[in-house]
């Protein structure tokens, strides 16, 4: 028969077990978001292609069609290019004039942006980060960041006044359901009541290009005509590489086949003397 206390004991490891394996998620959330927080590195200027630039604070909410398709979008100051449907090295989100309104992530190298906006949640960037963003106009709690939280924003910060995720107040970021760029709170934020932050969003990505070890031996880079992007789900040698080709002359003894001039000419030189 088992004890009352064995009972409770073994209730009580399970209630442990659980915690812990909470707190391996919530630890492995969280690492997950700083990890994938990065430097912006020293690429050239010249190398970030513009995939979307967002102004107007109504239009590309989170609903707004243009995000699920790769048709480019010109309007009103609002921006989506090619470059939203092309695989990316790594992606730049510039939040402009928030304060530390950069964020960098590198994707798998099979994603592009559309990818990511369209996907699943991924945590990315450090909540007290966020904060600084938003200028102080944001809620407590929920505290949901990066690609997609709770289908609310593209990329972006969504909290709550109430102590979970269920009824959210706030977001912030872009393609958001409360405001297309910037930071809004319907009420309840850390200023005391509603309140609206506006800056615009400029997202840059670092396309995946050639690189020599896609080429075979006998092949290198081409010197011209590489492709701004690789079209498809890897770059390929057709796109990257070219045929090396060599001049061949007849070899002459230990010299192969670039013999010197000076030496072919020297026997007539010396023949030239007696005749």
């Amino acid at each position: 028969m088992t004890s009352a206390a064995n009972v409770a004991g073994a209730k009580g490891h399970l209630i442990r077990s659980a915690k812990l394996i909470q707190d391996d998620v919530d630890a492995e959330a969280e690492a997950e978001a700083h990890t994938e927080e990065e430097i912006v590195s020293n690429e050239s200027s010249a190398d970030w292609q513009l995939a979307v630039y967002v102004s107007r604070h109504n239009v590309m909410m989170y609903n707004w069609g243009g995000w699920t398709n790769c048709n480019e979008f010109d309007a009103g100051g609002d921006k989506k290019t090619k470059f939203y449907c092309v695989r990316a090295k790594k992606i730049k989100f510039t939040f402009e004039g928030a304060p530390r309104g950069e964020f960098t992530y590198s994707p798998n190298a099979k994603k592009t942006l559309k990818d990511l906006l369209t996907g699943r949640y991924v945590v990315h960037g450090d909540v007290n980060h966020w904060r600084a963003v938003t200028k102080n106009c944001y809620q407590h709690n929920c505290n949901a960041r990066g690609f997609q939280p709770l289908n609310r924003c593209r990329y972006g910060f969504v909290t709550n006044n109430e102590n979970d995720c269920n009824s959210p107040d706030h977001s912030a970021g872009v393609g958001c359901n409360l405001i297309a760029t910037g930071s809004r709170a319907a009420c309840c934020s850390n200023r005391g009541g509603a309140c609206q932050e506006n800056f615009k969003t400029k997202i840059e990505i670092l396309p995946v290009t050639c690189d020599k070890d896609v080429c075979a031996d006998g092949e290198i880079l081409k010197e011209e005509g590489l492709p701004e992007f690789c079209e498809g789900e890897e770059c390929t040698s057709d796109e990257c590489c070219a045929t090396t080709t060599t001049t061949t002359t007849a070899k002459s003894g230990a010299f192969g086949t670039r013999m010197p001039l000076l030496l072919l000419l020297s026997p007539l030189a010396w023949l030239a003397r007696y005749l």
